[in-house]
């Protein structure tokens, strides 16, 4: 008789299996003989049985199937915590990479270099969204959505009469959003026992018309020093000249954005976009409270 693959079985009709074979053997059948009498292997008998004697009742009761959070997949859930905590507490220089901005090629990179590992792009952005990182497919279409158009260009100094940048001329075009870190996601690899003090809560992004994201970890997304540090980093990650449709004005350290767009304002502009919907994380548009 060929013996029966007990894993396509449910999970009722595998307890009440393991239950007969068991008390099968229990009662003196040998356990060759109750391999063959209930279509299963030898192994499988003795695997029950051992378990059984060892647990008791327990070990007849259905476990949950299904692997765990991490487990089967190219980065345990270790080597993910690391990750996820080095995108967020520093910039890809700091870890001694030679790239502006984090982005799919540099994490790429940064595995490779740690975990002597290389993953495709296309791997690593299904991290990035199992991190939370990375919104969905469809974010550059939500960017360039007609609610989130540019209304108007973000003056230099951010004062009335004060004459806009004007678009420039054969630029790549960039769009620009927040996301607030969820840690719920990354419970499942320890992210809760681990000290925390040192993460930033949110990270800028960048998406280009060529749904290319760049991104960068930052405590407070309305503060206009980070966002000029941000928009810095763009102009040294493209290399050209760019567009920047950006979703919301600083809150405070303005000036500090302003005389910075005045000094690049032959290579980089700045528009702002009407609405702020993708400015928090999916389904939330509250505004972040000032890091201190």
């Amino acid at each position: 008789m060929q013996p029966r693959d007990a894993r396509k079985l449910s999970a009722e009709a595998l307890e009440d299996l393991r239950r007969r074979v068991v008390a099968a053997v229990e009662s003196g059948v040998p356990q060759g003989e109750a391999a063959y009498l209930f279509g299963v292997s030898r192994q499988t008998v003795s695997a029950w049985v051992r378990a059984y004697r060892r647990q008791g009742d327990d070990a007849l009761r259905p476990r949950r199937r299904g692997r765990r959070p991490g487990d089967k997949l190219a980065l345990s859930c270790a080597q993910q915590l690391w990750a996820v905590r080095t995108l967020a507490t520093h910039t890809p220089e700091e870890v001694g990479l030679h790239h502006s901005l984090w982005s799919r090629q540099a994490l790429a990179e940064l595995i490779r270099h740690r975990f002597h590992m290389t993953l495709s792009t296309s791997t690593i952005r299904n991290y990035l969204i199992r991190w939370g990182l990375l919104v969905d497919a469809s974010l550059l279409d939500r960017l360039r959505s007609p609610q989130t158009l540019p209304t108007d260009h973000m003056s230099a100094a951010d004062e009335p009469g004060t004459p806009a940048h004007p678009r420039t001329s054969g630029a790549e075009a960039l769009w620009t959003g927040w996301v607030r870190m969820d840690r719920r996601l990354w419970a499942p690899l320890g992210m809760e026992a681990a000290p925390t003090h040192e993460v930033h809560p949110f990270f800028l992004f960048a998406v280009s018309s060529r749904g290319a994201v760049s991104f960068i970890p930052t405590a407070d997304p309305y503060d206009g020093a980070h966002l000029r540090d941000f928009f810095d980093r763009l102009t040294r990650h493209y290399g050209r000249r760019l567009t920047i449709v950006h979703g919301w004005p600083p809150r405070y350290r303005a000036d500090l954005l302003s005389v910075w767009m005045v000094m690049n304002a032959g290579t980089v502009s700045v528009e702002v976009a009407g609405v702020t919907a993708l400015t928090g994380t999916q389904g939330d548009v509250s505004l972040p409270n000032r890091a201190e």
